[in-house]
């Protein structure tokens, strides 16, 4: 419709007090010097720039850049000029927005973002809203392309690295957490699970295992290898310690960790059963001097088994031991089997208090 207007310009305002600028594109009948600063004042959104220009004339100049005989040409030469000087983020224009060919870009421009964010500050979307929205997303996947680009971003700028919760958000947190454990959904240090739920983790693929710290802390793991991957935890060692329904201490500590394989117990029963396994005696500290003591271990037995590559291994407390098998001798001690062979290739003669040697076969 507007390539039907008899003139299509570009325009120029000039502020002569601040040097400040406008640049703008206009169609109309009227001759444009008889139209620009008498009838039009910009397209711009910033009423206090345009009521100025009524109240003080006499501190604007307005010059037409060219006429051109259709829309599309004016418009082209409006996007070169925004483009060449950048109006959007330089502080000498009073445009908010660099023209495209079918929208206006803002991208970084923080004054507009913010003016958006505020007037969508505390808007509530209506039910219907929502439901067309959940709708037109269902079924859709992000390309991996997407997904690559969405964790790039993320990791390059995290959003919560370095924020903290405001005393409004901790104050909401404690309520809704008040509140939970009066309503007997939750209770301090444990989660009562639905029976439903307690079906899903029976029926999963993977095993599930309620872990309980030296604090009394339950956790419920659905995947342990992900678990003892992130806490630096020797898989077959806890493995095996649940299996034998021993306490697990993770790196020679004092703090065992106590866990057992749901096979749906009732919540009571998994409790009880985790407290009666700290109730096992606690592992003894390293003695300031080490026993010379030497003292031979049932490996010792199956002494045939030993090769070239054997070890001879001496505990934190002085105990020496003869091993065929490391790996078995590690899950049986808690020490975890790929750091061994990491400091082993490292060739550090010791690991986690423990002093190994190369076995030299009789």
């Amino acid at each position: 419709m507007n390539q039907l207007k008899k003139y299509n310009y570009v325009y120029r305002i000039t502020n002569t007090k601040l040097n400040k600028h406008y640049y703008g594109v206009r169609s109309c009948d009227s001759d444009p010097k008889m139209d620009l600063g008498v009838k039009y004042f910009s397209s711009s959104t910033d009423k206090e720039f345009k009521n100025d220009q009524k109240i003080n004339p006499q501190d604007y100049r307005y010059k037409i850049i060219c006429v051109y005989d259709t829309r599309i040409k004016a418009t082209e030469s409006e996007i070169y000029l925004h483009n060449k000087f950048n109006v959007k983020n330089n502080e000498s224009f009073y445009n908010n927005a660099n023209q495209s060919s079918t929208w206006f870009d803002i991208t970084g421009n923080k004054n507009t973002a913010n003016k958006i964010r505020m007037a969508l500050t505390g808007v509530k979307k209506s039910e219907e809203h929502n439901r067309k929205n959940s709708e037109s997303h269902k079924g859709k996947k992000q390309s991996s392309e997407s997904n690559r680009k969405r964790s790039e971003t993320l990791r390059a700028n995290p959003p919560w690295l370095g924020r903290k919760h405001t005393e409004k958000s901790k104050n909401k947190i404690r309520e809704t957490r008040i509140k939970l454990i009066a309503d007997g959904v939750i209770i301090p240090n444990r989660i009562i699970h639905s029976e439903e739920t307690k079906n899903k983790i029976k029926n999963s693929n993977s095993d599930t295992y309620i872990i309980m710290s030296h604090d009394k802390i339950q956790y419920t793991i659905m995947h342990l290898k992900s678990w003892v991957k992130s806490n630096n935890v020797s898989y077959d060692s806890f493995l095996r310690a649940i299996s034998k329904q021993k306490l697990y201490y993770p790196n020679g500590s004092e703090y065992g960790w106590a866990g057992i394989k749901f096979e749906g117990q009732s919540q009571e029963e998994i409790t009880e059963k985790l407290l009666e396994l700290h109730k096992q005696p606690k592992i003894k500290k390293i003695p300031s001097k080490p026993i010379a003591n030497f003292i031979k271990s049932e490996y010792d037995k199956n002494i045939h088994t030993l090769t070239n590559k054997s070890m001879s291994f001496i505990s934190p407390y002085g105990v020496e031991y003869i091993i065929g098998n490391i790996k078995l001798f590690c899950a049986d001690n808690n020490i975890s089997y790929d750091g061994l062979r990491w400091a082993i290739r490292k060739r550090k003669n010791e690991y986690n208090g423990w002093e190994y040697y190369k076995y030299h076969i009789k």
